[in-house]
């Protein structure tokens, strides 16, 4: 009887849509007619199956009434954001008046209205790396892609039109001089590139629209580089869109800078602050073991093809770090379609990366240990690394037979991932021997690599440190744990040197924590040819031999192919195995110090005075620079610049190797005539004929390596002036 009641107090609406424009075989999307009441709650919904539908309504209420795509389908819940939709889509709105006692609602719609009710979606798929040196990534495998739709509508109506012209005037500054601005290295912004349409919507729709994107550029050299074609095109339409440009003023402007922001991305790119773009989030995507995510995001009205941009958050013991948020005019893939796949590439030194097992080095099923490389250097780049250890040359040890290693020494290595599990093998060990010690000494320094554990809702990333040594194992001193192969949700790989290495050699012999170089006045720096050796252990501390050679061992040590690039084999030679099962090889350090001098100044009319005046009797004097730039054994490269006055440089020389050559006569001569220095231009100045005052600079560079980087801590820099005057 209550239910009775309520029904009552309803009556209907009966809405009838008519399509006057549409042609006979014309498809219409999925309508729905949508009634909300002045709370903007809905109502009532009904699909229109037939040309009229009926809704129930309370006669004294209010509503208002929508005709647009079924955004409900089979489902009950309608989305929360249901009504914002329905006016991206552009359904069309009739209020229901209650004083005015509708029963009967007539709406036409055109084809024009109707055919953007076709839900256009993207698949957005792409992968997330993180850069731990150049050309050097690793998998982030855990955290969260933030995908934003970027209106830059919005962004140009914010700009009054004094701005908005401004901005138009320096545009057509940026683009005058030349089709594209200068392209700095790595290329910071990216590039119109041109594209194939997207796909035919289905159903009727109104023509594909071109689709023009910005590629994410992370990469210098190959991937920034600019085919003369694709700047033949970019310059022809910017050709047209600057000359559009330059007459059009107040509402034409803006809606040219809109239609042409594709083309226009790489130079608004230099010109637009962030903080007035209008961003909406349109999805938070869970990345994938592998580093990828996907997600499928669907549109209204198809000839708004989306404007998409990219975060990366993760949560690291409970606290949410941004880890990628590039600028969004250099980072936005404009009218995106779905290609190309997204590759981001996160800098962020704390950014959480996994680390990646690689595949296996050896056919077949035996367990194997792996020293894979020094730093980043893999140990097939070392000179006789296989070779007679009692047979060596000059460039045995070095990498690629010219480079020395210093510094600390970051050894990588990779376990079988059954090793712990189907052998006694429990610790490992590494040893040096420099030439002239009389035995081998074992590696202490502290090693921690860090794993992680997982937990959801919200997805965080929980850190849990592993000391692996050293251990002292009954009677055997710095022994180092295998790890486990899989512990948590696996290890990580945040920074490079303290999350991969498995041991820390110490080249200098300071005795000083892994990458400090600072002298030490008691311990000099030690250089020359060394042997490393690494031995493996059982749970007792007892040496575990090797089964390279016919050894008893459960397990073969690996070392590179030399024959084949990329290779990896465990058919060694007693050059590597010794008698006990151990592995070893050989690497040239060199810790010494570049040396860089300057010592003199001179020209036929003498040498410059303690106050640094030089005087000369001629423009064709020779004026004379004595230098020294050396190395001990040579392993440095170099450069002398002489500048003049403001004007900047007038004359540089460099090299490599030391000069004067080893053995050394007193100094090398940098010569060049007075008239040279006092004319040569170097830059906007003019011609000095009497004198002018110099700067000489030297510096010395160390190429040392510690199979990171460069040791510039070897580097050293001279400097002096001197004022030319005429005699």
């Amino acid at each position: 009887m209550v239910e009775e009641l309520n029904k009552s107090k309803y009556r209907t609406l009966r809405v009838h849509v008519r399509f006057p424009d549409r042609a006979e075989g014309d498809k219409t999307p999925p309508i729905r007619v949508y009634l909300f009441d002045s709370q903007g709650a809905l109502a009532d919904s009904q699909p229109l199956s037939e040309e009229t539908v009926s809704l129930r309504i309370l006669p004294e209420q209010n509503y208002r009434l929508y005709v647009g795509p079924d955004l409900l389908g089979g489902e009950k819940t309608p989305p929360h954001d249901l009504l914002s939709q329905l006016v991206k889509a552009r359904a069309v709105l009739q209020d229901v008046i209650a004083p005015l006692k509708p029963s009967l609602i007539d709406i036409a719609i055109s084809k024009a209205i109707f055919r953007c009710w076709w839900k256009y979606c993207v698949v957005v798929r792409g992968n997330v790396r993180k850069q731990l040196s150049a050309g050097n990534y690793t998998t982030i495998c855990k955290g969260t892609v933030k995908i934003y739709e970027v209106d830059f509508l919005c962004y140009i109506q914010r700009l009054p039109f004094p701005e908005l012209e401004k901005l138009r005037d320096d545009l057509l500054d940026l683009l005058r001089p030349r089709p594209f601005p200068p392209i700095p290295e790595p290329f910071p912004f990216p590039i119109p590139e041109p594209q194939p349409p997207i796909p035919p919507i289905p159903g009727p729709g109104p023509d594909p629209v071109p689709f023009q994107r910005i590629s994410l550029i992370s990469q210098p050299a190959a991937e920034s580089a600019l085919s003369s074609t694709t700047m033949m095109k970019a310059s022809a339409n910017l050709s047209e869109v600057t000359s559009q440009l330059a007459v059009l003023k107040g509402d034409a402007l803006q809606q040219a800078l809109v239609s042409n922001k594709a083309i226009l991305a790489p130079y608004l790119c230099l010109l637009l602050p962030d903080f007035w773009y209008c961003l909406r989030l349109l999805a938070e995507v869970p990345i994938q073991s592998d580093g990828s995510f996907y997600k499928e995001l669907c549109f209204w009205c198809p000839s708004d093809i989306p404007d998409l941009y990219f975060r990366v958050t993760q949560n690291i013991g409970g606290v949410e770090k941004t880890v990628y948020s590039p600028p969004i005019s250099c980072n936005t893939y404009w009218n995106y379609n779905g290609t190309p796949p997204i590759q981001i590439t996160v800098t962020d030194p704390e950014a959480v990366a996994c680390l990646e097992e690689p595949d296996r080095p050896i056919p077949g099923d035996e367990l194997y240990v792996w020293p894979t490389a020094i730093g980043n250097i893999d140990l097939r780049n070392i000179t006789d690394l296989e070779g007679n250890p009692a047979v060596s040359t000059a460039t045995t040890g070095l990498v690629n037979g010219t480079t020395p290693w210093a510094g600390t020494l970051a050894l990588q290595m990779v376990f079988d991932p059954r090793l712990k599990t189907h052998s006694n093998v429990r610790y490992y060990r590494w040893s040096y021997k420099f030439e002239g010690d009389p035995d081998f000494t074992p590696i202490r320094t502290t090693v921690t690599h860090r794993y992680m554990v997982v937990t959801y809702a919200p997805l965080t990333i929980h850190l849990v440190p592993v000391t692996l040594g050293p251990k002292k194992v009954n009677a055997t001193d710095h022994l180092f744990e295998v790890p486990d192969a899989h512990p948590g949700d696996g290890w990580v790989n945040i920074n490079d040197p303290i999350d991969r290495p498995f041991a820390y050699f110490d080249s200098t012999g300071n005795h000083l924590p892994p990458f400090t170089y600072i002298d030490s006045v008691s311990v000099p720096r030690r250089t020359g040819l060394v042997t490393l050796m690494l031995e493996m252990f059982d749970a007792n501390g007892n040496l575990v031999s090797c089964s390279n050679l016919g050894g008893s061992g459960p397990f073969k040590f690996v070392l590179p192919d030399l024959t084949t690039p990329d290779k990896y084999t465990s058919v060694l030679t007693a050059n590597n195995i010794t008698p006990q099962g151990q592995l070893i090889f050989r690497v040239r350090v060199d810790n010494n110090d570049t040396i860089a001098q300057l010592s003199n100044v001179r020209t036929p009319a003498g040498t410059a005075d303690s106050c640094g005046f030089l005087r000369f009797n001629a423009l064709t004097d020779p004026v004379s620079v004595d230098y020294v730039a050396r190395h001990p054994n040579s392993f440095l490269t170099w450069s002398l610049s002489i500048s003049r006055g403001l004007c900047g440089g007038v004359a540089s020389t460099s090299g490599s190797g030391s000069s004067p050559a080893l053995p050394p006569p007193p100094t090398a001569t940098f010569a060049n005539a007075a008239s040279y220095l006092l004319r040569n231009l170097g830059g906007s100045c003019a011609a000095c004929n009497d004198g002018a005052a110099f700067a000489v600079n030297l510096f010395t560079y160390a190429t040392a390596t510690d199979g990171y980087g460069r040791q510039s801590q070897y580097d050293r820099h001279a400097a002096i002036a001197f004022a030319l005057m005429k005699s």
